[in-house]
């Protein structure tokens, strides 16, 4: 194998001009094609695909409630609720050059809205009346109740409210629209609030809300970053302006997705400008060479522009958040790089250095990219791709690293000579000489044999957002005003016609009707009363007609006209009642529903596709949630949504299907180990530390009352990456001592602790982010790593000499193949 990176060498060699163009050639096409790619931000894509979890991604991704951003506005004085809405109407005043980012903004009704809604369900009433309904009116068609009717109506009419009033008695004296209306106190965010001037607010009149539904979905972080900026400006003057009065806060998945967005750049930004420039000056300082880290990281940028041109044709779209991490565990590309250039620095014989170097590299990265491959298994299509990419990303880089460092970097020849520094000294100690080191390792394994078994697993997705503190007291407020912020269970009926998911929803309306009666729920919002399907329709149409036959029409219009003489009330006083009483009624389309505003249509019905789905949101006891789960599901066509345990399920089957790729990654890299190797001694003695390392990290995770998540599970890749890479180094430097008597672990252990410290300063200066994300991914990263190093340096060099060079010694039975 290291005859053809010879070979090539020396073709480059000999046509380095043609060779550079060739590559700029290569790099610009790469670019061509990477910058083609369509990537898919959807968060989903991490879910575990089955069918069930295919349908409720779906669903998902048309559910509306949680996108809006709350708007807290407090009364800080001891005056009247007036400053509530003055502050409102300036916020609304101040967010209008906004619009472009703003679908609509619920908390204000204004008059017209009262009228057009009380018109449309008078228009409509057979619709949204029910079986108690009926039962009403006929109680209110009695002759007295008739006669008080009339007379209250008297009262309504000459008092002071009487413009408000006398159009709604004018077109329903008997008041059976109420009845309608009150259909749409399903809609109502909660019973906590009323109104007041226009504007919803708390019963105490101290809080006032504003519910403002973002244009942009609240994982669109960089189309909604602008707006929460600006949002914040306004917030800032205005608590200024108001200060003493009101202050205005908010609180909203929009905001926190923001927020996660900017404390991730931000720890990004910090860390990595002091790892790189810590790194940067370590390895200048290592190989007296400025351009040494631009030779270490170009064959990492050009093994990714590669990996991305092959991805362009093998893939319609790549999930971006597997790219995201995959930029982080390709930080294990780099490796290769420095493995290559810290022996050219000891051993300047080009020849030499391809025959010692090759065959551990691409082992090296073949194993690396066969654990990493190990994640198509996974049912989880960011994984998949992250694995494909990554696979791709770290065998490319080694053969780059093969091809481009021997050429870039020319070591001095009496460099090993002369110099020598603290990194070589680190490297040249025998650690498994060191009797105490050993014992203690060996201490530390064997306790931690104990514990990996019981390390937990954070199912909890939401632990790992970060939450700014005033988000944190913005929730506290709305914990203390209502439920609004407490867990909620989505139920959504689906459907691939809109008659289909509402006849659903209808049916689910009733269950949830009784079993709030029952008093297993607390509460539930729907339109399953009111948006029917057109078969619904025409069955309220039909019973309103069979409860309205001639006889008690024309009687009831007589007793209103009767009644109503006795109080001055003209003969024409009543037309319109009697025109509501005859009219022939249709059914109605969603376009009809959607032109009334209060109803809100749009944040229950959804259409994608042809896949229409209408959402419904229940609170429930925490210790009747498994329950009602499974009735929905068990007894109606529709999904329940509870967040938090989908997260739970969601990422169990994901840490189920971890346990099986690690089976999966221990077995192929055993087996591409044997293929190199052809020895199974050698096989078992490099695969021995790689395991340890699993199981040392595990078990100092689990001592530390530590836990692991989803992303620092998916880190553990990286360190297997890493122990397996270094145990096969080790293997080859132990195995040249073992046959020539020449001793050149120090060399191969200096390359591993350089590579230790990129990987350190790269991934684990992120244990100083405040994200809880990065901090968990980091924490893990510099535990494994500091595993791997410890167990490669001390116990492997040991364990080898043990068990095949001191038995050779000893004149014991070789294996086969000589070892």
């Amino acid at each position: 194998m290291h005859r053809f990176f010879i070979f090539l060498y020396y073709l480059i060699s000999r046509n380095k001009i043609l060779s550079v163009f060739t590559a700029l050639g290569i790099a610009l096409l790469c670019l061509f094609f990477a910058s083609k790619i369509n990537f898919e931000e959807d968060i989903n894509q991490i879910i575990p695909k089955n069918e069930k979890s295919d349908l409720t991604a779906k669903v998902l991704k048309q559910l509306n409630f949680s996108d809006k951003i709350i708007v807290i506005i407090e009364n800080k004085s001891n005056e009247d609720s007036f400053q509530l809405s003055e502050t409102a109407d300036t916020f609304l005043q101040k967010i209008e050059p906004l619009q472009k980012y703003i679908g609509s903004i619920q908390g204000k009704v204004n008059d017209n809205e009262i009228s057009e809604t009380f018109d449309f369900v008078n228009q409509n009433l057979p619709l949204f009346l029910n079986e108690n309904d009926y039962k009403e009116i006929e109680r209110k068609l009695q002759k007295d109740s008739i006669a008080k009717q009339v007379e209250d109506n008297y009262i309504s009419l000459v008092s002071p409210t009487s413009l408000v009033t006398k159009e709604f008695i004018k077109k329903d004296p008997l008041g059976l629209t109420f009845l309608g209306i009150k259909k749409l106190n399903a809609l109502n965010i909660s019973k906590d609030f009323k109104l007041e001037d226009s504007y919803i607010v708390t019963k105490d009149g101290k809080n006032l809300l504003l519910f403002i539904d973002p244009k942009n979905k609240s994982n669109d972080t960089k189309a909604n970053e602008s707006f929460v900026d600006q949002l914040n400006t306004i917030k800032d003057n205005l608590n200024k302006q108001f200060k003493g009065k009101t202050e205005i806060s908010y609180f909203g998945s929009p905001v926190i997705a923001v927020a996660n967005a900017k404390q991730i750049k931000k720890d990004i930004q910090n860390t990595v400008v002091i790892s790189m420039t810590v790194l940067l000056v370590l390895l200048i300082y290592y190989f007296r060479n400025f351009f040494t880290p631009i030779i270490v990281f170009l064959p990492t940028v050009f093994s990714v522009l590669l990996a991305l041109l092959i991805l362009y044709f093998i893939k319609d779209k790549i999930s971006a958040i597997s790219l995201s991490v995959g930029a982080i565990l390709i930080g294990i590309t780099i490796d290769y790089a420095l493995h290559i250039l810290t022996h050219y620095k000891h051993n300047n014989n080009i020849e030499e250095l391809y025959k010692e170097i090759t065959q551990p590299i691409i082992l090296s990265s073949a194993t690396t990219a066969v654990s990493f491959l190990c994640l198509v298994f996974v049912r989880s299509e960011a994984l998949k791709d992250l694995g494909l990419f990554a696979a791709i990303t770290v065998i490319l880089s080694s053969i780059t690293a093969l091809i481009i460092v021997p050429q870039l970097y020319k070591p001095k020849h009496s460099e090993e000579k002369l110099n020598t520094n603290f990194i070589d000294k680190i490297g040249s100690y025998p650690y498994e000489k060191n009797k105490p080191l050993i014992i203690g390792c060996s201490i530390i394994i064997l306790a931690c044999l104990f514990g990996f078994r019981h390390v937990g697993f954070n199912e909890d997705i939401g632990d790992l957002n970060y939450i700014p503190k005033e988000m944190k007291i913005s929730e506290a407020k709305l914990q203390k005003l209502s439920d609004i912020t407490s867990k909620s269970i989505y139920t959504i009926s689906y459907g691939n016609s809109e008659e289909q998911a509402l006849a659903r929803n209808s049916q689910l309306n009733t269950f949830l009707e009784q079993e709030k009666k029952e008093g297993k729920i607390l509460s539930y919002n729907s339109i399953g009363s009111i948006v029917l399907s057109e078969k619904d329709q025409q069955k309220k149409i039909e019973e309103w007609k069979n409860f309205w036959n001639d006889n008690k029409k024309h009687q009831t219009v007589s007793e209103l006209i009767s009644n109503g003489n006795k109080f001055g009330f003209n003969s024409s006083a009543f037309d319109n009642f009697n025109e509501v009483l005859n009219k022939s009624y249709s059914t109605l389309d969603i376009k009809d529903y959607e032109k009334v505003k209060a109803l809100q249509i749009s944040e229950f019905m959804s259409n994608e596709n042809g896949f229409y789905t209408v959402s419904n949101v229940v609170k429930v006891d925490e210790n009747k949630r498994d329950t009602f789960i499974k009735d929905i599901e068990k007894k109606h066509d529709a999904i329940a949504i509870d967040r938090q345990q989908m997260n739970e399920n969601f990422l169990g089957l994901l840490k189920r299907d971890f346990n099986t790729l690690i089976n999966y990654s221990l077995l192929a890299i055993i087996l591409t180990i044997i293929v190199f190797f052809r020895n199974f001694e050698l096989t078992v003695l490099t695969m021995f530390p790689i395991v340890l390392t699993g199981v040392v990290t595990a078990g100092i995770l689990y001592f530390l009352g530590l836990e692991l998540n989803i992303f620092s599970t998916v880190v553990c890749t990286l360190v297997f990456g890493v122990g397996d890479d270094f145990s096969i180094f080790l293997t080859q430097a132990m195995q040249k001592e073992h046959t020539t008597g020449k001793n050149e672990l120090p060399t191969y252990r200096t390359s591993i602790i350089l590579a230790v410290f990129t990987t350190i300063l790269s991934i684990g200066s992120l244990i100083f982010a405040k994200h809880p994300a990065l901090h968990s991914l980091a924490l893990v990263a510099l535990i494994g790593m500091f595993s791997v190093i410890i167990i490669t340096s001390t116990l492997y060099p040991f364990w080898f000499r043990l068990l095949i060079t001191n038995r050779a010694k000893k004149d014991f039975p070789r294996s086969p193949s000589g070892y």
